[in-house]
Parts: structure tokens; C-alpha cells; sequence
């Protein structure tokens, strides 16, 4: 990007005081307006930086279980009719109390399973497990970038037979 010529209305005190503090280090006025902006993004940015860390700190301390990354065949089931079927969903971590889905972010049945707090089944294909486990499910957390869309899901009912399954599979 070109420069870029800026007119900014100062009070004649806030003016003064940049005008001797320019002179005083020897720079431009100009020159002082610019790194004091430039300081300003960076500290905006370092508070950001801050927020996102102090809220994936947050999101771990509130976890009851630990997550485990993994990738196994994964399908929805919705109460109302219509499915998201293995190939069209990633499985991206799951624990005990839930899971991370991520889904592209143009998948057509996205926006009802989004969109309407009924639950639906989340299917997995456990390896080594001849049938898959089933686990009654809604979507607690969205997070979307451009062409994927993850959801945090969590397990409201299952059998003690899949919850076991899962715990044997966690370790």
C-alpha cells in the first residue's frame, strides 16, 4: 500500500505537546504521529493475542474430560428426518463428554443442525468395534472460518454399552 496523507483536527495543547516531544527526539512530527499509531495497532493486536490465549485457557479449564485427537468414520442422524453420512463430516477430537466436528462450511444440512437446538445422533464407527456406537447429541459451539465450519457437540443420552465402548477406546 501507497502512503497515504492524513488531515487530523488536534486540540492546539495535544499538538504542541507532540510538536515538542517530535523536536525533543529529533524526528518528524509526522514521523512521531506514525510510531505512535504503529505502537498503538501492535499493543491492539498483543490484547488479542491475550484475549484468544486467556479464552483456550477458559475452554480447557471447563472440560470435565480430556479430548483425543482423532479421525474415525463419523455420521448424524437427525430426529426429523435426513443424515450427514460418513465422507461428508471430519471428526477432529472427542472425549467422554463430546466432540469436535468439522463439516464444510457449504454442507446443505449445516444450517438445520445449527439452527434448531433439537438433537440428533451422532454415529461412530470405533475401531476395532463391530457396530457402531450412538450417542444423542447437540450442537454446543460454532466456529466458522472460510470453507470449513467446526462444531463442538456434546453427548446428552447414550446407552452404558457405547459408554463404555468410548471410555475403552479413550484409555
Amino acid at each position: 500500500m501507497e502512503n497515504l496523507n492524513v488531515t487530523i483536527a488536534l486540540p492546539p495543547k495535544l499538538a504542541y505537546a507532540l510538536s515538542e516531544l517530535a523536536e525533543s527526539q529529533n524526528i518528524t512530527f509526522s514521523t512521531l504521529v506514525r510510531t505512535v499509531l504503529e505502537q498503538h495497532l501492535r499493543q491492539e493486536e498483543e490484547v488479542e493475542i491475550k484475549k484468544q490465549a486467556a479464552q483456550e485457557q477458559n475452554d480447557q479449564e471447563k472440560r470435565k474430560y480430556a479430548r483425543k485427537q482423532v479421525a474415525v468414520p463419523t455420521a448424524i442422524r437427525f430426529k426429523t428426518g435426513g443424515s450427514i453420512d460418513e465422507g461428508q463430516i471430519e471428526m477432529v477430537n472427542i472425549s467422554l463428554g463430546g466432540a469436535l466436528l468439522s463439516l464444510p462450511a457449504s454442507h446443505p444440512l449445516l444450517k438445520e443442525m445449527v439452527n434448531h437446538p433439537e438433537t440428533f445422533d451422532l454415529v461412530i464407527t470405533l475401531p476395532e468395534e463391530k457396530n457402531p456406537v450412538s450417542f444423542t447429541s447437540k450442537a454446543s459451539r460454532v466456529k466458522k472460518n472460510r470453507d470449513k465450519v467446526q462444531i463442538g457437540v456434546s453427548f446428552d443420552e447414550y446407552s452404558y454399552y457405547d459408554f463404555i465402548k468410548l471410555y475403552n477406546f479413550l484409555g
